[in-house]
């Protein structure tokens, strides 16, 4: 993994670029839902998709541009 870091703002503007700006929340404690089919399951709706403080968010948002 690599050490790029993100501001609370662009990662808000990346997440909602790939899942569309209702389909996305970033809460106040760092959480980033996503509404969508749940990975590993044919089942619609809410999910958790990651945290804005771990390196593995920050890694698959990297290559994301708004739109």
């Amino acid at each position: 993994m690599s050490k790029q870091t993100l501001t609370d703002q662009q990662i808000r503007l990346k997440v909602k670029a790939l899942y569309g700006g209702k389909n996305a929340v970033v809460k106040r404690t760092g959480e980033i839902h996503v509404r969508g089919v749940m990975p590993n399951s044919c089942v619609y709706g809410w999910y958790l998709w990651g945290f804005t403080d771990d390196p593995y968010t920050v890694d698959r948002l990297w290559g994301v541009d708004k739109k």
